[in-house]
């Protein structure tokens, strides 16, 4: 199960929704022939109209014959010379990105899209704008479309605008509150900003001024390739179309309206962005391509090395702080060719147990450990409780109705299981499957009489995650999503971060941030309503990595223990003597 299958049936009697698809041609990249596939396979949606661009087959393409024919050629025009370097940087791209570059390659949709009703339209032209004549207007009204999907023309303004009942669907690639115009997700590579946004919006006549229907943000890859960047936020936007569209049958467009992404003052650098210039792409370039060059002959296998650490006698307070004291934490050296990482602790008559990812470096693989805290925050007795031929990590540990039970991470064998302790806390049995998915960091909370289940789904497998809750009442039984899943696309706040707990009646969820790098910091989060039909969290306070340290992604507490990890960057060398 994935995402995508939750939005495929409605159960709501309105009738099925009329689509319309703007097209260049019949090619798309993967992703967007993924969005086509979505709306063809849901019950409540049909493609009824192919709107062909046929504009651009009078744009000149570059001039044949040799690479040097084509570069005097670039030469010799002066508004393309400005942008030479940019150019052969797409070149070079192209060879270099390899399997990212691959997956959004253009695929033939002829076969998604057989049958279905097809319109030309030459647009009019000014600029990067397009109208539609009134004639073309006129002939797409009569196919009384619901919503119209843009995957071609340039800029759309006029009367075309208002012709779907819900208007011209369009993904925005970009984090709009920072990046307007493009290349897409080239700035952010060039300005280091650690999210790159993706959203879907309903088009009007303001240049990214229209209802923003969806938005989630992925963390910038550190690269030079900006098609590597590009992966990440174009996978994370391939439900949103299926989403939106089976809100909107669900609840017309006041839910579209109610979940809309609320606008916000614009604080990009450049007011529209552009293809760089020779200069900026140099000085993007130069500098690290000479590091690497410098350092080339010297590299060594680097690695993320996480230790754990604890802390007696103190809890964090959590509210109406700028900041969180880590002060007092004693950090644990991990054993050689191992690191331990993802602690949970439970205490048991009077003991308290930490129980740990125990990952090893030569089968680049995690199991399950548990081991006993001391007095003096030390990890003795410590013991593997949980092993498979696939990789095993954040080992949610919960009590309920007198007996233990462990949720591991198991998004590598496509599955969410659950253990029972025959002996707590060093032996374990399989109980069953609680979902067939590929979730990551899954937390129960049991609340209200429901049994609550957070874990972070990604489409497909690998891609940025999103957030989703789904409630049961009974631990085994079926599972149903929340109302408002995904409820959230944010790489910040997409992925659990520990136990959810309460504290001076607050019910905190520690959250994850990947934001610039993997385990950046950890935000928790306040929640503020938990029903099957609303779910609410604001913002309380960040913790973020101790000095020495280049980031931490786990918190959880029992008794009067804390336990947090930590990571730095080591050579695998070291860590292997």
């Amino acid at each position: 199960m994935v995402l995508t299958d939750h939005f495929l049936r409605s159960e709501s009697s309105a009738a099925k929704l009329r689509v319309g698809v703007l097209l260049d041609d019949n090619f798309l990249a993967k992703p967007f022939a993924d969005v086509l596939g979505h709306i063809q396979e849901c019950d409540y949606a049909d493609i009824v109209l192919r709107i062909y661009n046929t504009g651009n087959k009078d744009i000149p393409t570059a001039p044949h014959g040799s690479l040097v024919r084509k570069m005097l050629s670039l030469l010799r025009d002066s508004k393309r010379r400005k942008s030479i370097m940019w150019t052969l940087y797409d070149k070079v791209d192209a060879r270099f990105a390899g399997e990212s570059r691959r997956l959004l390659a253009p695929r033939d949709i002829s076969n998604l899209l057989n049958g279905v009703p097809e319109i030309c339209v030459m647009p009019i032209s000014k600029g990067f704008t397009h109208r539609f004549p009134p004639e073309a207007v006129e002939k797409i009204k009569s196919y009384n479309l619901d919503v119209i999907l843009r995957f071609g023309f340039n800029i759309i303004r006029g009367e075309i605008l208002n012709v779907p009942r819900y208007g011209i669907w369009s993904y925005h690639h970009g984090d709009n509150d920072f990046y307007r115009g493009g290349p897409p997700y080239f700035w952010e590579l060039v300005e280091r900003h650690p999210l790159s946004g993706v959203m879907l919006q309903i088009l009007n006549e303001d240049l990214d001024g229209g209802t923003v229907l969806c938005k989630g943000l992925a963390p910038t890859e550190p690269t030079l390739l900006v098609s590597k960047n590009r992966v990440q936020p174009y996978l994370l936007g391939i439900t949103f179309v299926i989403r939106k569209m089976f809100e909107l049958h669900r609840g017309g467009m006041a839910e579209l309206v109610q979940k809309s992404v609320a606008p916000r003052p614009y604080l990009g650098k450049q007011k529209i962005y552009r293809a760089p210039t020779n200069g900026q792409v140099a000085r993007f370039l130069i500098a690290p391509l000479a590091r690497k060059a410098i350092n080339r002959p010297f590299r060594r296998p680097i690695v993320d090395h996480w230790r754990l650490a604890f802390r007696m006698g103190r809890q964090l307070p959590f509210q109406n702080l700028p900041a969180l004291d880590l002060s007092g934490f004693r950090w644990l050296e991990s054993p050689r060719g191992r690191f331990y990482a993802d602690p949970f602790l439970w205490e048991c008559k009077g003991r308290v147990f930490c129980f740990f990812e125990d990952y090893r470096y030569v089968s680049e693989c995690g199991r399950i450990s548990c081991g006993e805290v001391t007095s003096g925050c030390e990890l003795i007795d410590v013991r593997p409780v949980l092993e498979a031929n696939y990789h095993l990590s954040y080992p949610f540990i919960f009590e309920d109705n007198g007996d233990m039970f462990l949720i591991p991470e198991s998004s590598q064998n496509g599955t969410i299981d659950l253990y029972r302790a025959t002996s707590f806390p060093y032996q374990w049995e399989y109980v069953r499957t609680m979902l067939d998915a590929p979730g990551l960091d899954t937390t129960i909370v049991r609340r209200d009489g429901l049994y609550w289940m957070f874990t972070s789904l990604s489409e497909p497998c690998g891609s940025s995650v999103q957030l989703a809750a789904l409630f049961s009442s009974s631990l085994t039984g079926k599972y149903e999503f929340h109302y408002h899943t995904p409820i959230t696309a944010d790489t910040r706040f997409a992925r659990c971060a520990g136990r959810v707990f309460e504290q001076e009646g607050v019910l905190i969820r520690p959250s994850q941030d990947f934001s610039g790098t993997y385990g950046r910091a950890i935000h928790f989060r306040k929640i503020v309503e938990l029903t099957p039909k609303s779910y609410i969290e604001e913002p309380l306070v960040t913790l973020n990595a101790p000095a020495g340290f280049s980031g931490l992604h786990t918190y959880n507490r029992a008794a009067n223990v804390e336990a947090i990890d930590g990571k730095k960057k080591m050579l695998l060398a070291s860590l292997m003597q």
